[in-house]
């Protein structure tokens, strides 16, 4: 195991309109995690670590062209950490809706409403996979998860952050 010389946070948000979600297909460029389905996110960014809402909905706006305004019962509901070479990631995952169809196309991937039927179907990032199973099991409940995960996913043990 390699020493974790810095930290990075991230994140994620999965959002619904009806019984579908929004999904983003990265592209074949991407370094990390290349043609494979996630939610949308990034980075957040220095100074958005007092609010890390304000991060993800930047992500969502600059990835999707949905504004805040169009994006309601958004909360966070996972918090993953993962070490990536040297560096540890804390992965801050968001459930919410949103009032419109409507998106735009970025560089960073193809973006599709995909069912909810079809969303396990999909070729998802591994632990994105083993999140969205669980949130599966666990939609109702309105906690925050956490969890370290490994090199292997499979299952992951979840931990309740709050009742």
């Amino acid at each position: 195991m390699k020493v974790i010389n810095k930290i990075r946070a991230m994140n994620l948000a999965f959002l619904f309109n009806g019984d579908d979600v929004l999904m983003i297909h990265r592209g074949a460029h991407k370094k990390i995690w290349p043609n494979k389905w996630s939610g949308v996110g990034g980075n957040v960014e220095t100074h958005e670590y007092q609010n890390l809402a304000e991060s993800v909905l930047r992500e969502i706006r600059e990835e999707t062209g949905i504004t805040p305004e169009q994006v309601i019962d958004l909360s966070q509901r996972y918090l993953i950490f993962r070490q990536w070479d040297d560096e540890l990631r804390q992965l801050y995952v968001y459930f919410g809706r949103t009032t419109t169809r409507e998106i735009i196309q970025t560089d960073e991937g193809v973006l599709k409403w995909i069912s909810r039927n079809e969303w396990l179907d999909l070729d998802l990032i591994p632990t994105n996979r083993v999140m969205i199973e669980h949130y599966l099991q666990h939609e109702q409940e309105r906690t925050v998860f956490m969890s370290v995960h490994t090199d292997d996913d499979s299952s992951p043990n979840w931990i309740r952050m709050n009742n």
